[in-house]
């Protein structure tokens, strides 16, 4: 560039864009020379969908809508064709299809002429969804008098050539675009209502658009044929939406041929008070009926329909005022009442109306309208399996297997039983009285769903699993052998091998298999059909290309083989041997998945688990023998494997490299291997972002550990927090929480209260609720300041948790944390292993496990620990505020002494020790 002059650069810009035209128009002028008649014609329809369409829309909603125009699908996909032929001209983002922004002046341009009758749009209110359907809908509901005329574009063919293409639809092609269409209809009819000059569409136009929202409101066929599309719609409850609609049928042009009944009709629904509700109201009988006096229709969706519609024109509710959903239930069910005037509230109604209270989560009003349900005559099965399912998730267990026991005797009773819903309740059954620790009871009912569906595997899994975890052993054995006979519904496997295959994908230190592999240790013939079912659910593992089952697969049968014949060199060369299988295929996948992007939480996490069942193998081998070249090699070369990128990529391998360096006494070696993640692990926990600290602090615990620093390991630790720990517990014994009375009444709520399976946040807002409650009650007691108070820092601590644990639930970091097999919390310490991944024990625990008693397939008595105090949120929260603990002399693994020195300067310490 010469002096770099506006006129210029003026005149560079120019010409780039005359040059971007000029290709843009040469790429139109080749498709309009290159392209069959019919392939314009289906341009054009595309053309008018993405650029008039208030939506962007995806392959198969525009293949949809071009099925909707011409009724025939082409044999080439059309999303072949976007990105092919047509690719030119349309862009593709996040799968959905827009128009090249240089392409779009070239081919849209104004209308020259009036409308005439030949080219005015067709419009019709059915919404196709069928091949003999098809009445040019869509120009019903395009906006703007644009959306008719193919004229509005510039494509013209260049010759007569005609071909036509037909094949048989026999699916409904139409429903994905439906949706749209239902749910644009205001608007688009708002477009239409403002054309003018040109554009103003005709007589006729809006004679039709009269016709067809007429049969809208009155006609029940619309909302029949079409309920799945219009189930949905929002501006059922909008009102400038349906004033909207009103308004066309207020226009002369579009009602003056309508009958004296019609008009009439469309008058009262003008003087109405509520004229928005008035017009929908013959629709909303019907979706009334549909749904308390019929079962077609889901309750859920007829619900959402009408509780919008009741939104309309509001009289009598206070401005602002928010009603609770039971309160939403109740208006509507009165509502269809009065509507419907039935003679009788049957028992189908009752049961719709409890059927729509559980989806509503509101299980007590569900309860007591089920409860009503079977009172009346002819009760169906819906009304009980329904009180039972809603007594289950209001943790009415026991009244739960009640009602569904009254269920399953109704389905044994009918003159031809179904044995598919038989299972099913069976299933159910079981799985209750497994939660209410009735193993028998469970065990029982599973067996019973045997015999109405043999082989059926969540009944067999359910089973073992019971015998696992509640024993006795004798009953697990005699288990074992009877489920070692053929799988009717799967070929080439035994009953055992189907349950191994669908349990593959837990690989935990506590996954029932592990416990089985155990089990079955102190009975050889029990052993032996482990094993072959194992080598069973391996082979088909393998034939169904199951890679993350293989992978778990393989790891358990390597630990399965050591404890058949013990720790003998055949045995553990077998098990070796399992594990580089299991290794090799999981290293690849890894490679091909991470390349790919592919960021799978339990492919971390099994990546670790598998190198650290080779790499403690090698290391300990290494440790024991003088002559350790070969293991070391082993261990030096699993060090090198595939890595996840920054701190995730430190694997046991590296830790138990620098492990035996330390224990040979060349801590220098050591500190040589784990230097990096040293480095990032100071990074990190140096940085302005908080979300990384935990598995930074860790990190810098195992690579300590590792380098024989235990003194220092316990620094790190106390920059931690137990996960497991309930959130409840340690927001409240926070700085800033409530009194001890307080903490103890809301944790006796917690246990009562929340149900089974309840995740932290769930828990969290059900305190918030009660503590809601409280201070409700506690607003006119001037003299309760003090509970008041509390209850309001219990209020403020447990805001703070919610939003770190629903922030914390949405940031997927790809950390794997510690999964001790007891919670390390405000009781209990954790024994961290210094030789395993992830493992730690309680004080009771670590003594079982070194007397031999523990009845875990897991870590070896012959191991060392790392003695983590119990949790103390205040002493913790010091350490992540600016002050640690350190120096100090270990006795019987517990710090004695030391002193307190800011994070900082203890950071800047390590930094000089590592030579960071």
């Amino acid at each position: 560039m010469s002096d770099g002059s506006e006129a210029e650069m003026d005149h560079i810009l120019n010409d780039s864009n005359q040059d971007k035209v000029k290709i843009s128009e040469n790429v139109v002028s080749e498709l309009e020379a290159s392209l069959k008649p019919q392939s314009i014609e289906e341009l054009n329809e595309l053309l008018i969908w993405i650029v008039y369409g208030v939506e962007y829309f995806d392959a198969d909603e525009l293949e949809a809508a071009r099925f909707l125009r011409f009724g025939t699908a082409s044999l080439q996909k059309l999303e072949d064709k976007l990105k092919g032929k047509y690719s030119k001209l349309f862009y593709m983002h996040y799968n959905y299809f827009a128009l090249s922004p240089t392409i779009e002046p070239l081919v849209i341009k104004d209308r020259k002429r009036p409308r005439v009758g030949d080219d005015a749009p067709k419009i019709s209110l059915n919404i196709t969804v069928t091949n003999a359907d098809i009445i040019t809908v869509q120009n019903f509901l395009w906006n703007l008098f644009q959306k008719s005329m193919v004229d509005k574009f510039e494509f013209e063919p260049l010759s007569n050539q005609k071909s036509h293409v037909t094949r048989e639809i026999q699916v409904n092609m139409t429903r994905l675009i439906g949706d749209y269409l239902a749910k644009r209809l205001p608007l688009h009819l708002d477009k239409l209502s403002q054309a003018d000059g040109y554009d103003e569409i005709l007589a006729s136009d809006k004679k039709e658009i009269g016709d067809g929202l007429f049969s809208l409101f009155i006609s029940e066929e619309v909302i029949e044929r079409h309920w799945e599309s219009f189930k949905s719609i929002i501006w059922f409850g909008e009102d400038d939406k349906v004033e909207t609609l009103r308004k066309w049928l207020q226009d002369p042009g579009a009602i003056s041929h309508l009958g004296r009944l019609d008009k009439d009709w469309l008058k009262s629904v003008n003087t109405s008070q509520r004229p928005n509700r008035e017009v929908l109201t013959p629709l909303m009988k019907k979706i009334a009926y549909r749904w308390l006096k019929d079962r077609a229709w889901d309750t859920n969706d007829c619900f959402g329909a009408l509780r919008r519609f009741l939104t309309l024109n509001p009289l009598e509710e206070e401005p602002g005022k928010e009603i609770s959903v039971s309160e939403e239930l109740e208006r509507a069910e009165k509502w269809c009442e009065e509507a419907l005037l039935p003679s009788s509230l049957d028992s189908l109604w009752y049961e719709r109306m409890g059927e729509t209270a559980k989806a509503q989560s509101e299980y007590n009003l569900a309860i007591s309208k089920f409860i009503r349900a079977t009172e009346l005559e002819n009760p169906g099965l819906g009304c009980f399996k329904g009180l039972a399912e809603s007594y289950y998730e209001n943790d009415e267990l026991l009244s739960a297997c009640s009602s569904m026991e009254k269920a399953l005797s109704l389905v044994k009773a009918a003159e031809s039983p179904d044995d598919e819903e038989m299972t099913r309740i069976y299933l159910r059954l079981a799985n209750w009285y497994t939660q209410l620790q009735q193993p028998e009871g469970a065990i029982s009912h599973y067996e019973h769903a045997l015999e109405t569906c043999p082989d059926n595997q969540d009944a067999l899994t359910g089973i073992l699993t019971i015998r696992i975890d509640s024993g006795p052993e004798e009953k697990t054995h005699d288990l074992i052998i009877a489920m070692n006979e053929p799988n009717s519904k799967q070929p080439g496997l035994s009953r055992l091998a189907s349950t191994l295959l669908s349990r593959a994908e837990d690989y935990s230190y506590e996954s029932p298999l592990r416990s089985l592999i155990l089990i079955c240790s102190s009975r050889p013939d029990c052993m032996a059909v482990l094993l072959e079912a194992m080598d069973q659910a391996i082979n088909a593992a393998r034939e169904q290309r199951l890679d993350f089952d293989l992978q778990v697969l393989l790891l358990h049968r390597g630990l399965a083989a050591i404890h058949k014949d013990g720790q003998n060199d055949e045995a553990l060369l077998q098990a070796i041997s399992l594990w580089t299988d299991c290794y090799n295929i999981a290293d690849q996948a890894y490679r091909r998945e991470y390349d790919n992007g592919v960021r799978g939480q339990s492919a971390v996490s099994f990546h670790y688990t598998i190198i650290h069942q080779l790499s403690l193998y090698y290391f300990e081998q290494s440790i024991k023998l003088q002559n350790s070249g070969e293991t070391l090699s082993k261990l030096v070369e699993l060090t090198q494997c595939f890595r996840f990128p920054g701190i995730l990529g430190i694997t046991a391998a590296d830790t138990h490299l620098a492990m035996y360096h330390a224990l040979r006494g060349d801590r220098a070696a050591a500190k040589e291997q784990l230097r990096q993640y040293m480095r990032i692990a100071f990074d990190n926990l140096s940085d302005e972002t908080d979300e990384n600290d935990y598995w930074a602090a860790y990190t810098l615990s195992r690579c300590l550990v590792a380098s024989g620093d235990d003194l220092n390991a316990l620094t790190a630790w106390s920059l931690l927090e137990p996960i497991e720990t309930d959130v409840i517990t340690k927001a409240f014994k926070s700085e800033g929480g409530p009194q001890q009375s307080l903490i103890d009444e809301l944790t006796e709520f917690v246990k009562a209260k929340c149900p089974f399976g309840a995740t932290q946040v769930e828990r969290i807002k059900a305190v918030q609720e009660e503590l809601e409650a409280r201070m409700a009650a506690l607003v006119q007691e001037d003299n309760r300041s003090e509970a008041k108070e509390d209850i309001q820092k219990a209020q403020n601590v447990l805001q703070s948790a919610l939003i770190l644990k629903e922030t914390s639930a949405n940031d997927v970091t790809g950390e794997t944390h510690i999964t001790p097999l007891d919670t390390w919390d405000f009781d209990h310490a954790l024994n961290s292993c210094k030789y395993c991944w992830d493992v730690g024990f309680c004080d009771d625990c670590l003594s079982l496990l070194k007397d031999g008693k523990l009845k875990k397939l897991i870590c070896s008595a012959d191991h060392e620990w790392l003695a983590i105090p119990k949790y103390n949120p205040r002493g913790n929260m010091a350490a992540r505020e600016g002050t640690v603990q350190v120096r100090g002399e270990l006795v019987k693994g517990v710090r004695v002494g030391g002193e307190l020195v800011t994070v900082k300067e203890w950071m800047g310490l390590l930094k000089e020790e590592w030579e960071i």
